[in-house]
């Protein structure tokens, strides 16, 4: 957000508070108003971040997959055995 340090002055002045407060006050104001504000380096910080979980939950995602593929291997290995178990008699 931008904030026009000399014009909010200016108006401060012309609403009749001395010189040297306006221009105080129009600095701590901007000082507030950008205190909390994002940087670009910020906004990086968080795009490497957030690329970095992606990468862990497509990891952790493929693992499960693979690990369910087997667990489903099995069972169905499991059911023809016992299938052909009871038809062999």
């Amino acid at each position: 957000m931008a904030l026009d340090t000399l014009s909010y002055a200016r108006r401060l002045k012309s609403a009749g508070m001395p010189d040297a407060q306006a221009e105080a006050v129009a600095e701590a104001t901007l000082d507030f108003v950008t205190a909390g504000a994002a940087t670009t380096i910020d906004v990086a910080d968080l795009k490497t971040d957030i690329n970095a979980l992606e990468q862990r939950l497509i990891y952790k995602m493929e693992t499960l997959s693979r690990q369910l593929s087997v667990r489903m291997g099995g069972l169905v290995a499991v059911g023809v055995a016992i299938l052909a178990a009871i038809i062999k008699p």
